[in-house]
């Protein structure tokens, strides 16, 4: 959750090369490897299984029926975001992720939510 308020505070602050546009890549990432560890630590709650791949944890929710298909579609297109870091800059598309931003962090934020729901601390 805290990633995903730095990507709000940070998501209008995107020319390549600048000390904000790494802070929201970083967030990006950090927010996308929470979202994966929230889908693995349920499939292992569950114990329906160990996931071999990255994202692997949310096709499982979703043979199981705990996560719509399109859920689990959408959380694997967001977490997509784990690699940003590696990109050089001038490599990264900046219109599209200007454009899909606000969609990718409504669907990690209702990620956390829901989890957060299953799991009340």
């Amino acid at each position: 959750e805290t990633a995903l308020k730095r990507i709000e505070e940070l998501k209008h602050e995107l020319p390549p090369d600048s000390a904000e546009s790494e802070a929201l890549l970083f967030n990006l990432e950090r927010a996308a490897w929470t979202a994966i560890e929230l889908a693995n630590f349920w499939v292992f709650q569950l114990r329906l299984g160990v996931p071999r791949k990255d994202t692997e944890g949310f096709d499982i929710l979703a043979r199981e029926g705990k996560l719509g298909i399109d859920e689990a579609r959408r959380l694997r297109y967001a977490t997509e975001y784990r690699n940003l870091s590696r990109r050089p800059a001038d490599l990264i598309d900046w219109e599209h992720l200007r454009k899909n931003l606000f969609l990718d962090v409504s669907v990690l934020r209702a990620w956390c939510a829901t989890v957060s729901g299953q799991f009340p601390s």
